[in-house]
């Protein structure tokens, strides 16, 4: 019979079994905070194709995770006049390795499964792994900011027209008051160089 001592490769084998424990408490932590975020959590591969897409990228685009993982990001959610040049950044990117767009925020307008198209803001990071790599998007619905901000560019353009026809006014209006009083002057100073009596003078000074 042979005997070997396997102490030491059952402690590396329960080390092992409690590092895997941890990385699954650490997966499932992290998925419950992409999954309850209030942004909408995107990621995808170098291809473009989805790979994470959150229950806030569910409610924001009316797609479900089930519908959208596997499914390319710009046939999805990016109007079709943006389309090409979204791959085209992606190829550019594979082939130099940079963009202005990853780490870094940028509006852009954002497709929804009914058609209609709204307003968002992304933030995109970049992980490596290895010789691949895959992109990772917070997407904020900001139609509420960019409606605020329309609201506030007209109530200043209201107000400058407003100020502009106040002034217009009280120019026109100075202009017929005195126009008249000049005429009322005048005359009233031919009319002191007439014969009065005092109480006429007065009245007329006043």
């Amino acid at each position: 019979s042979f005997a070997r001592d396997i102490t030491e490769l059952k402690h590396a084998e329960r080390k092992a079994a409690e590092s895997q424990a941890v990385l699954s408490r650490v997966e499932a932590r992290f998925r419950s905070i992409i999954e309850n975020a209030f942004d909408a959590v995107i990621a995808m591969d170098a291809s473009g194709h989805i790979s994470i897409w959150n229950s806030g990228a569910a409610a924001m685009f009316g797609w479900s995770s089930e519908e959208a993982v596997g499914q390319r990001l710009s046939e999805l959610i990016i109007p079709e006049r943006f389309r090409e040049r979204h791959d085209a950044g992606l190829r550019h990117f594979a082939a130099a390795a940079d963009s202005p767009v990853v780490n870094g925020v940028v509006e852009l307008p954002a497709l929804h499964r009914d058609g209609h198209e709204f307003p968002t803001e992304i933030a995109v990071s970049l992980t490596g792994l290895d010789d691949s790599y895959s992109f990772s998007a917070f997407v904020r619905d900001i139609t509420q900011r960019k409606d605020a901000e329309r609201e506030l560019i007209r109530a200043r353009e209201a107000a400058v027209s407003a100020s502009q026809a106040k002034s217009e006014f009280l120019s026109s209006m100075s202009h017929e008051i005195r126009t008249p009083m000049n005429a009322v002057l005048g005359m009233a100073e031919l009319l002191s160089e007439t014969e009065l009596d005092r109480e006429q003078r007065r009245y007329l000074e006043v």
